[in-house]
Parts: structure tokens; sequence; C-alpha cells
């Protein structure tokens, strides 16, 4: 989990409440058995590729003896089977090695967006279930402010008219806003 300096001046733990930027790590999950996928899939892929060379050389050698007429039909056809076979099992290895890649990439859980943690769902050492939601980021750069008004002030606010907010929480600052919707 990531860490930040606390108010007594030592790390302490992301928690409710920070604002972070899009894209800082969160928290990361053990990455060791997905580099692990990895390693083997790019073994297999290894494997896969000496398979197909020596199938494309096989399929090149037999495709000049068939046509010189030293080498049978049936024969023939299995060495384009064993050229395919290869070419599949690249593919194949291919595909495994992207998608442990893109596991391996997954064990960082980064901030989506630009804005303040309002729920923090793992701990340290804990269990994440695939799909579980690590933490709730909100984006508070637009902000919804519902509000009732006086009947007497009612006339005055239209609907796409500009409006400025104070709050209690931030005395003296003015927030820029404009009516969106008005509600009975």
């Amino acid at each position: 989990i990531q860490q930040r300096t606390g108010a007594d001046g030592k790390p302490r733990d992301v928690q409710s409440g920070d604002v972070v930027t899009r894209g800082t790590v969160l928290a990361v999950v053990d990455e060791q058995p997905y580099r692990d996928k990895v390693e083997g899939a790019t073994a297999q892929l290894g494997e896969a590729n000496a398979a197909l060379a020596k199938a494309t050389g096989d399929y090149k050698r037999a495709t000049i003896l068939y046509k010189q007429q030293s080498m049978t039909a049936p024969e023939y056809d299995s060495y384009i089977k064993e050229y395919q076979t290869a070419q599949s099992a690249v593919a194949g290895a291919k595909a495994q090695l992207n998608a442990a890649d893109l596991d391996l990439q997954y064990c960082k859980l980064t901030a989506p967006l630009n804005g303040v943690i309002l729920q923090w769902n793992i701990e340290v050492g804990g269990l994440a279930a695939p799909g579980a939601v690590g933490f709730v980021i909100a984006d508070v750069s637009q902000v919804k402010a519902v509000f009732g008004v006086p009947a007497v002030v009612l006339g005055d606010v239209k609907q796409g008219s500009p409006m400025a907010i104070a709050t209690e929480s931030e005395p003296g600052r003015r927030f820029e806003g404009k009516v969106t919707a008005i509600a009975a």
C-alpha cells in the first residue's frame, strides 16, 4: 500500500480523504506468481518457435522432394500438417504470453483518475479476490450542490444562471457554478 507522511511526520498508509493523482500506484499484489507465469509462457514460446523452425525446414525440403516426385502425397501432407501445427503452437504461445503479461500489469492497483479516496477496502497482507473493489475514488474537480432556496428569492433563480456558493468547511472561499435544475 502506498505510504504518505502523516501529521506526526511518520509514514502511514494511504487512507480515505487522501488526494491522489491519476496513475499513482496505491497498492501492489504479490507479483511473483505472475512473473512465474510470464517466464513459463516465454519458455513455451521459445519451444514453439524452435518447433516451427524445424517444421519450416522440413516443409521446404518436403516441397522440393514432392515436386521432384521423390515423396508420396500422404508423406507430403504430413509435413504440411506438422508445419501448420507448429504455426498454431506459436500463435497459442504468443497469446498465453500476452495474457500472462497483462495479468502481471494488473498486479499494480493504480488510481484511474485525479481525485480523493472515499473508501479503502484492502489491508496489507489481506487476500484480494478477483473483481473485488480495492478502493473508491471520487473526482472532486466538479461537484453538485443541492440546497433549498426560500420562496422569496426563488423568482430570481433561473436554470442556467451563474451562482456562487460558499461552504462552512472553507470560509472565505467562493465556488463558481451554475443552476442546472430547479425542483419542487
